[in-house]
């Protein structure tokens, strides 16, 4: 390798950080800096190059925040880390989006925990302005966000060191509850037009929209057009894409929208059992939640931040071991048994849970795809997706479920998926086929 020219090295760095921004792409050079130390000592240099604004910003954070790790990646690292979209502070998958202040690729408990945010309108809904304290906002970084602005903590933290901002008091509800307002933000959620200040209004938010809001995300990122119509074909991939995206870092997806579709049924016909289907991996309640950052929250106390570190660490074994499961058995998802098992270890047995799963991998044997049909429906409210039959030969009924959803709108969410010779096709329903109302479900 030495004997190399260093502009061919060069040239071969620069042909793979343009042309091949993936997981893959960082790996190999990262095996190609492992080769010698002359090699290593060149793709230092060039990456140094390559990552210098990152590194002037990841020095500057870790020198003014208050970081749970010591020391910043190396330039390689951050090179790598961009490429790969992996989070510059833990070893998970980024956003989709970068970070709206530093533009470096962050993953959402990152973004929550090391740069928490918080926007004018939760300012001015849990603080007490002093005299001329809230012109100082003009004169912060922030960011225009859905009709508001949106200010670093780091910036704000001051202010209320110095009694510039004082909390509110407590809303009763709270006070009984012993709880703490709800604030999105605290969970790097920054996609809410947060025009009202009512803590009811807040409350639905978590409850109702939020994970709306995030499948809607989901599926604008994997290209989806299934915001009016809802398609469960459309929200089972979009929420099987990112799964894989986010806990597979060998895998990439189909090129074609055909291959995504057989590649999902090869998986989803494991787990057509009801109780099973449930429990599905890829389903949006069995990602593993944003942990809440309540440090700009007024109304925070110690065992309020306790219970976020304790979140935090949660969220981090729980993404470790989804990707430590699947490394050790690339197809664990195709033996729900297993993959619930392993999932449902206690937190101490981590190291048992993959052991197992490499134990299985060794010994598991494949059977012949059995033909057979299934029935998928969206959920009325929209979030996720629900198994409805399981047969032969099925053909979709129409679900009358609301006086508001047209039903040219309605029948789009619900589809067959038939299984063949170990190929599939979909079946939607057609302008003839019969009505069923709602309530006929369970008389059927």
């Amino acid at each position: 390798m030495l004997s190399l020219p260093p502009e061919l090295l060069l040239n071969i760095l620069e042909y793979i950080e343009q042309d091949f921004k993936s997981i893959a792409s960082a790996a190999t050079i990262i095996h190609l800096s492992m080769t010698c130390w002359g090699i290593r000592d060149i793709i230092e240099t060039w990456a140094t190059i390559k990552a210098k604004r990152d590194s002037q910003i990841l020095s500057y954070i870790y020198k003014n925040f208050n970081l749970r790790s010591s020391f910043p990646p190396s330039p390689l690292s951050a090179l790598c880390r961009r490429l790969g979209n992996v989070c510059m502070f833990c070893s998970n998958r980024a956003s989709h989006s970068p970070e709206m202040f530093t533009n470096l690729p962050v993953c959402p408990a990152c973004e929550a925990v090391e740069l928490p945010k918080i926007s004018d309108i939760n300012l001015n809904r849990l603080y007490l302005f002093s005299s001329g304290s809230q012109d100082v906002l003009e004169t912060l970084q922030s960011r225009e966000n859905l009709g508001h602005r949106l200010y670093q903590w780091s910036d704000i933290e001051p202010l209320v060191a110095k009694g510039c901002l004082k909390k509110k008091r407590i809303p009763a509800y709270h006070y009984r509850s012993k709880t703490i307002p709800f604030n999105p933000e605290e969970h790097a959620e920054f996609h809410f037009h947060q025009c009202a200040n009512r803590e009811s209004d807040y409350q639905e938010m978590k409850q109702f929209y939020l994970p709306i809001v995030v499948l809607d995300e989901i599926l604008q990122f994997w290209d989806y057009d299934a915001f009016d119509t809802r398609s469960p074909i459309l929200i089972e991939l979009a929420l099987f894409n990112e799964f894989r995206y986010l806990f597979d870092y060998s895998w990439s997806p189909k090129p074609t929208r055909q291959e995504q579709v057989e590649e999902y049924i090869r998986v989803a016909r494991h787990w057509l059992e009801e109780a099973t289907w449930l429990r599905r991996p890829w389903r949006l309640s069995a990602f593993p939640q944003t942990p809440r950052c309540s440090v700009s929250n007024p109304f925070a106390r110690q065992c309020h931040k306790d219970i976020d570190l304790e979140a935090f660490s949660e969220h981090q074994r729980q993404c470790k071991l989804r990707r430590a499961l699947i490394q050790a058995y690339p197809t664990i998802l195709s033996n729900p048994d297993v993959w619930c098992r392993c999932i449902n270890f206690s937190t101490s047995q981590f190291d048992e849970s993959v052991s197992l799963a490499a134990s299985v991998r060794s010994s598991v044997k494949y059977s012949r795809v059995p033909d057979i049909d299934f029935e998928l429906l969206t959920n009325p409210c929209g979030d996720d997706v629900r198994l409805m039959r399981t047969g032969k030969e099925l053909k979709p009924r129409f679900y009358k479920r609301s006086h508001y959803e047209e039903e040219d709108v309605t029948a789009k969410k619900v589809a067959v998926v038939s299984i063949r010779n170990g190929s599939s096709q979909i079946r939607l329903l057609e302008p003839d086929d019969r009505v069923q109302f709602w309530y006929e479900e369970s008389n059927s």
